[in-house]
């Protein structure tokens, strides 16, 4: 690479010169960006600039109407989609850094239309516009260079069409190109997809990444309002198209009638109503009627028009007067087969084009037939070595495949070659072709539309070629396992060939296949314990595929197939097998309530996930307290994490302590589930110091030497029993998380020297584990907040920036899934930086906090319940700096989101709101604005009165009570004063009271238990 300039001048961006060339093969250059590669150099993607759509002379549109279709010509204008453009522009326009749109919608709706118009438009106002194409499957050019600088641009926009069908990991590697980590540069990344399938798993993926996450459906086009069918937009968006076509044809638009039947369904597809604007105008110019049996006939209309194509560009042999002299010599048959191959296939280079052709077995000259293809439809971009380019739309390109093979009774000829041309093409024992993607997925999309393509084709192959079926991606996949008729033989080898494949990027697949399987296995499966085991594999598939509402939906079938097996037994005598077929039932019941609760937490039903979670503690406790297992452990770590996150620290911790005692308990079970947090506690001087006192005890020290055996000792050299959980990172994660939330529930409820030697030990057992790092960035936050609440500010600011810099590593790792909590690393920051009086860095790791969660809350409702205080921290940054007027709008936006939550479920949220409306209070009182402070502070101590024991916040409450106090002695005197003496006199009793509860849990208990140790 030449680099020329002046180098002297460093306001001056020098221009750059890169010269790629290919020998042999591919070669592809980028300027500000990433190329990632296969270890064979096929690129995972290539990143390309948008390019608006080229002119092309009319005459050449003409000789065949289809390629009017084609949205690269733009022969309409764009209409009848401005409300989805708008909203379009609005999310390119929001305020997230990094946001990702999955646009969705049927074949022919408009999409590619509606993206092109939107990077039009953007590129008008300043953006940067990319497409990035998958590299797998799709032809690169030669030798290309591409400039991606984003110098001087106001963002970037990058689309991703056909976005379903890739791999979840290319998607994460695109995410994680540079180009797109560039600081103050907004990014947009639009995914196009037919369905959004495999939407919940990308977006469960990116919201990782702290990425802006939404959907936009593109719904059917309305219809005319009654009763002057002549308005509306399907009309308007046909005059318009019908214009047009007709300046391309050189005619007056109005004098071509508009035909009948728009309100039909059929007729909601931008496409549709494109080919009946085509047909007609066509029709009208050739003196041709126009077909009357809908779009099955405007369909036929557009193919007898390909033929008549290439019958004239073939002309009469016979009558030539220079047959030495004729360049096109392929005849309309053997076209036919060439137009069915590149159906499928797609463009591909020209050696590929040529076993094609000698698999389609039309004819000898393999390179006269695809000069003479290429001739009727040249390549795109024009120029590119490519040959076999489909037809246009691909919906016409499906349609054309479905009515060339036999089967179906529209007025069409179907071809007997058709059938075995498609085995044959993706031959019998070779790996799948590149091009598998494309040809099964236009096989699926034609078989929605077309039933006969399934048992004729799609089915063949699932049974002969099931290879060729994985390598279409998820998208293909779910619309086959969607098809009727596939049945329960061909579904139940499609889940086995998954399995085999062993690919997560494959799980929504899996997810679809299995969902479509599962009434054939509830079927033949009568006996109940079979069926909730059925139920069962589903749910957790579903979870795995980020499908957590259909999991829970699955999940409640489940339990209360259980819930009537457990009611139905004679409780009367465990020792009966009746009996013990109860208790059996209703373990069972406990362990699936407590998934059904993880999966309700997740998809937002916060107060039915603690429900459940508490019936779930419930019966274990009645059929389990004997022997606690590891179960039931479980059992408590979800029940404490789903009450976390609805809200209710007070009942999260002892659920949290209780899991922890049954691990303790279990070491003489299980060493291997301990093991690896005490033995490496002798060899940490901090953990060494946490656990002096149980160091003094012989037994004890003892135990650890053989937890040390067990811990250093070959897996299979460990006896059996003590196998669970069977690696060492999955049990140092186990303990972790159960140290973590331990300490978050401690410090929630004031014991903050508890949590600081929970964390402290969760940081000891996470550092040793580099597997296990995304758990570091979380106890090191929480370690933060233990240290500050004990005075150790500096100790508290140093974790603090340590998690907050693991978090932001994970963050832009490919194949992170793993790092939710960077805005609560960056608020811990906040308050440390605030303590030590660095104004400036406080309100900065307080914005950047707010901007890192907004993106996620869109899409997780449960995390909505953190947006208030990340608010809330921020509004004290902005007053303690000076930014009144900021910190009263922040404290504001924290009110209207708890005011929300609050309407949504009072029961939960009603403290989060007394806390947003205290710190509104505090930041109106700093600008001045007292009558609006007093009402706040008033509702604030109104809203704490509400609160059965304030959930651990007592302080909180008294705080609110005081400064309604302060406010009302500030404008009425002694006298308005006294009425607020009352509420500071109640919450101070409550809150030294709280104080008091904390300090004998954390320093007068452990001394008692030292003693007795020690004795």
């Amino acid at each position: 690479m030449t680099v020329a300039g002046t180098p002297d001048d460093p306001t001056h961006a020098p221009p750059y010169r890169q010269d790629v060339h290919a020998d042999g093969g591919n070669a592809t250059g980028v300027i500000g960006g990433d190329l990632h590669v296969w270890g064979d150099g096929i690129p995972l993607f290539v990143l390309r600039n948008w390019q608006p759509s080229p002119t092309v002379p009319p005459g050449w549109l003409r000789e065949v109407p289809s390629r009017m279709l084609n949205a690269r010509y733009e022969v309409v204008p764009f209409t009848g989609r401005e409300d989805d453009l708008a909203a379009l522009e609005a999310w390119r326009d929001s305020e997230a850094p990094t946001a990702a749109r999955w646009l969705h919608g049927p074949g022919g709706q408009g999409k590619t239309r509606l993206a092109a118009r939107l990077a039009a438009l953007s590129v008008a106002g300043g953006w940067k516009v990319l497409v990035a194409v998958q590299g797998p499957g799709t032809v690169l050019p030669g030798a290309d260079s591409q400039d991606l600088r984003t110098d001087g641009a106001v963002g970037l926009l990058v689309i991703v069409d056909y976005a379903d069908q890739w791999p979840l990991s290319h998607l994460t590697w695109l995410f994680s190109n540079s180009l797109l980590q560039k600081p103050g540069l907004p990014v947009r990344v639009l995914l196009i997809g037919r369905t959004d399938d495999a939407w919940p798993l990308t977006r469960a993926a990116l919201v990782e990444r702290f990425v802006d996450t939404s959907t936009q459906l593109l719904r059917p086009l309305g219809r005319a309002p009654r009763p002057d069918p002549a308005e509306g937009p399907r009309a308007a968006m046909f005059q318009a198209a019908r214009d047009g076509y007709a300046a391309r044809y050189g005619i007056d638009g109005s004098s071509v009638g508009r035909p009948e039947g728009l309100d039909h369904p059929d007729f909601g597809l931008t496409l549709t109503i494109h080919m009946a604007a085509l047909v007609a105008v066509d029709a009208h110019v050739a003196g041709r009627p126009v077909p009357a049996t809908g779009t099955a006939g405007l369909t036929v209309y557009l193919l007898d028009r390909e033929q008549l194509w290439w019958a004239r560009r073939l002309g009469d042999p016979g009558h030539d007067l220079a047959p030495a002299e004729r360049t096109y010599r392929t005849p309309p048959a053997t076209m036919n087969r060439l137009v069915f191959g590149a159906a499928l296939t797609g463009a591909v280079p020209r050696a590929e084009g040529l076993a094609v052709v000698r698999r389609l077995g039309v004819t000898d000259d393999g390179d006269a037939a695809l000069s003479d293809h290429r001739s009727c439809y040249p390549p795109s971009p024009p120029g590119a070595d490519t040959v076999l380019e489909p037809l246009y739309p691909d919906r016409l390109a499906e349609d054309f495949l479905a009515l060339t093979l036999p089967g179906h009774r529209a007025d069409y000829p179907a071809q007997s070659w058709a059938r075995p041309a498609t085995t044959t093409l993706f031959g019998a024992d070779e790996p799948p072709p590149a091009w598998s993607l494309r040809a099964v997925g236009m096989l699926a999309a034609a078989a929605q539309r077309w039933p006969h393509v399934g048992p004729e084709c799609l089915f063949r192959l699932v049974d002969d070629r099931p290879a060729v079926i994985l390598a279409a991606g998820n998208a293909a996949i779910g619309a086959v396992a969607g098809l009727d008729g596939l049945g329960f033989r061909r579904l139940t080898a499609l889940v086995e060939h998954l399995e085999a494949a062993d690919d997560t990027d494959l799980l929504p697949a899996m997810a679809a296949v299995q969902t479509r399987l599962t009434p054939y296995r509830l079927a033949e499966n009568p006996d109940p314990e079979a069926r909730i085991t059925v139920l069962n594999d589903l749910a957790a598939v579903q979870t795995y595929a980020g499908r957590y509402s259909q999991a829970a939906a699955t999940r409640e079938r489940a339990t209360g197939i259980l819930r009537r097996l457990s009611a139905e037994v004679d409780p009367s005598d465990d020792r009966s097998p009746a009996g013990q077929l109860r208790h059996r039932a209703s373990n069972r019941l406990g362990s699936a309530l407590v998934d059904l609760s993880a999966d309700l937490s997740a998809a937002g039903r916060r107060t039915e996930a603690v429900r459940l979670a508490e019936q779930a503690i419930a019966l274990y406790r009645e059929f389990g307290a004997a022997r606690p297992s590891p179960d039931f452990s479980h059992a408590q770590l979800v029940r404490g994490h789903v009450a976390r996150r609805a809200g209710r620290p007070a009942e999260a911790l002892p659920a949290f302590q209780a899991a922890m005692r049954i691990r303790r308990r279990r070491m003489d079970l299980s060493p291997l589930e301990l093991g690896d947090v005490w033995f490496l506690a002798l060899h940490d001087p901090v953990a060494r110091t946490l656990l002096r006192a149980l160091n003094t005890v012989p037994p004890f020290r003892r135990r650890l030497q053989r937890l040390e055996e067990t811990y250093l000792s070959p897996i299979d050299r460990i006896p059996n029993r003590w196998r669970y959980p069977a690696s060492v990172e999955e049990r140092a994660a186990d303990l972790v998380q159960s140290l973590s939330h331990l300490g978050t529930a401690l410090a929630d409820t004031g014991r903050y020297l508890e949590a600081r030697r929970a964390s402290a030990l969760a940081v000891v057992l996470a550092r040793r584990h580099r597997r296990i790092r995304p758990l570091l960035g979380g106890a090191l936050t929480e370690l933060a907040r233990a240290l500050l609440a004990t005075g150790q500010v500096d100790a508290a600011r140093t974790a603090a920036a340590q998690a907050v810099a693991i978090h932001r590593e994970l963050a832009v790792a490919p194949d992170d899934m793993g790092n939710p909590s960077l805005s609560v690393a960056l608020l811990q920051l906040s308050r440390c930086r605030a303590r030590t009086g660095d104004a400036a860095g406080a309100v900065a790791a307080a914005e950047e906090a707010v901007q890192v969660l907004r993106p996620a809350v869109a899409n997780d409702a449960a995390l909505e319940s953190e947006l208030p205080q990340v608010l809330g921290n921020l509004a004290e940054r902005l007053r303690d700096a000076g930014d009144r007027g900021g910190a009263v709008q922040a404290a504001t936006d924290a009110v209207a989101v708890a005011r929300r939550m609050v309407r949504a479920e009072p029961a939960i949220h009603t403290i989060v709101l007394a806390g947003a409306l205290h710190t509104l209070a505090t930041c109106l009182t700093a600008a001045g604005r007292r009558a609006e402070a007093l009402s706040a502070a008033t509702e604030s101590v109104q809203r704490w009165a509400e609160v059965p024991g304030a959930s651990g916040r007592t302080p909180e409450r008294a705080a609110a009570a005081r400064t309604r106090r302060r406010l009302l002695l500030a404008d009425h005197g002694r006298a308005g004063a006294l009425r607020a003496t009352a509420d500071v006199a109640r919450a101070s009793v409550a809150a030294a009271w709280w104080r008091t509860s904390a300090l004998v849990h954390t320093v007068l208990r452990p001394r008692l238990v030292n003693d007795r140790w020690r004795s």
